[in-house]
């Protein structure tokens, strides 16, 4: 049977995400709830990498961050906004228009395109709900 999950509301929403470090801080916490370990060499231990929430592994050096692999990868504007198109997306039953986003979001369309993109792939190939960081 599938598990129900609730969404966040909007100030729900806006409560825990104030900022950029918010959102890398929870991805960190869903990426690494189970422990470290390092993508290139399976090592399981760590320190603190270049940047904010980034493990390096003590073996090989390896950084990560904590939005390597995930939808988050190599954005090139806020993580904030990000997240704000993957709530607004996955959380509207009849979905949102991508130009809608760009007035909320004040991003540029392809960038809204983009991530929305890949939110309704994701969804459509797994139950989106319980990896998404807007559901509880």
């Amino acid at each position: 049977m599938e598990a129900k999950y609730k969404s966040l509301t909007i100030f729900e929403f806006q409560e825990k995400f104030k900022d950029d470090e918010d959102c890398l801080k929870h991805l960190s916490n869903i990426k690494w709830a189970k422990g470290f370990k390092c993508k290139k060499c399976g090592h399981g231990k760590y320190c603190q990498g270049n940047g904010k929430y980034t493990r390096q592994c003590t073996s090989c050096n390896y950084n990560e961050s904590p939005t390597c692999d995930t939808l988050f990868h190599k954005v090139k504007f806020s993580l904030l906004k990000a997240f704000y198109i993957v709530y607004y997306v996955s959380t509207n039953k009849k979905g949102i228009a991508s130009g809608r986003l760009v007035v909320i979001t004040t991003c540029a369309l392809s960038c809204v395109f983009s991530i929305s993109l890949t939110v309704v792939t994701v969804s459509t190939l797994f139950t989106l709900k319980p990896f998404c960081p807007f559901y509880v």
